[in-house]
């Protein structure tokens, strides 16, 4: 198995568990929450923390009506995604599953197959970063950190979170 490392250290296996979405697309670094139904990417989700590596790729679907929105096929699903690590899953009662997700890189998906799961090759994309944008960049982390850390301060789900404790790269 080849495997792919990222300036933020993270080792990401060629294969990965694909978790599509519909109207959300994620970048490296964002935190957000989704809200999984299809079996299938349950099933993947399952294994990526099985696996240990805790990784999936979330990517966006192309454009579809609310008919076509409960099975999705690979002609469906744009090509370039963001592998995540998985933060949190939490199943519900209904049988679907909710997970926090941090996204980790930007990559190129290819051989999408759809067998007990949906995965497909993944190939990490270039880190780009303009050096002149630095000082605002530091800034702006800066300034969010300190705002996160004063509402996780005053707000008991975003301590449980622990939201202030993820890792923020040196360059985005």
């Amino acid at each position: 198995m080849k495997l792919f490392e990222t300036k933020i250290n993270h080792v990401i296996p060629e294969i990965l568990p694909i978790v599509p979405t519909i109207d959300v697309v994620v970048f490296p670094h964002m935190i957000i929450p989704l809200l999984i139904v299809d079996e299938k990417i349950i099933e993947g989700i399952n294994r990526s923390m099985e696996s240990g590596n805790k990784l999936v790729v979330i990517v966006t679907c192309k454009k579809q009506s609310e008919k076509e929105h409960l099975s999705i096929s690979p002609q469906d699903l744009f090509s370039i995604g963001t592998v995540t690590q998985i933060i949190k899953v939490i199943p519900t009662r209904e049988g679907t599953t909710k997970i926090l997700v941090q996204g980790v890189a930007r990559v190129k998906i290819t051989d999408i197959k759809v067998n007990e799961i949906l995965s497909g090759n993944v190939t990490v994309l270039p880190y780009e970063f303009d050096e002149k944008q630095t000082p605002k960049y530091h800034e702006k982390i800066n300034l969010i950190k300190t705002l996160m850390h004063s509402l996780s301060e005053h707000n008991q789900y975003l301590k449980e979170m622990q939201v202030g404790n993820y890792n923020v790269p040196e360059k985005v």
